[in-house]
């Protein structure tokens, strides 16, 4: 039986280690296992501490309940809500450049997307893409990537650490 909450113990499994015999417990928690007086009996189950008994005479006679504690395992406290220093300067720089990075490419097929100025058929602007502005735009975007992903590789691995390990 459950040690606290005083509930039946489904599928416990109890192991005389005298005899090296297992048996165990039914829906009902009961169980059957050969056992004589000065043998050693375990009572497992999972998420519960195995509990030792040695069998005495009077335990043969009537029937015998075993208590089970709860094998709690709690993990640490882990505060929450400070950023760290490449997070918040991570924010920040996509703040700063927000406008450039959420504005969507113009396409040389297409134009800026199905507008009712599209008209019917296709739009082919070769003259928007290749504009000076949207190509800055374009390698700005790629080169923003590419350096958010070196600054967070130079954030997990930083200088010191590496020439400690080389």
């Amino acid at each position: 039986m459950d040690k606290w909450y005083d509930r039946i113990i489904m599928a416990a499994t109890i192991k005389n280690i005298s005899k090296d015999r297992m048996a165990q417990s039914d829906m009902g928690g009961n169980y059957k296992i050969p056992a004589a007086p000065g043998e050693i009996l375990y009572f497992s189950s999972a998420g519960y501490i195995t509990d030792t008994v040695v069998v005495t005479v009077n335990m043969l006679t009537a029937s015998f309940d075993v208590f089970l504690a709860r094998n709690v395992i709690e993990l640490s406290n882990v505060e929450i809500g400070d950023l760290n220093r490449y997070q918040a300067d991570s924010i920040s720089r996509r703040e700063e450049f927000n406008e450039v990075l959420t504005k969507r490419n113009t396409r040389l097929v297409g134009g800026k997307g199905n507008t009712p100025t599209d008209g019917v058929g296709i739009t082919f602007s070769p003259l928007d893409f290749f504009s000076k502005k949207e190509s800055n735009e374009r390698r700005f975007k790629k080169m923003f990537e590419r350096q958010e992903e070196e600054l967070y590789i130079d954030y997990k691995f930083p200088f010191d650490y590496i020439s400690k390990i080389t």
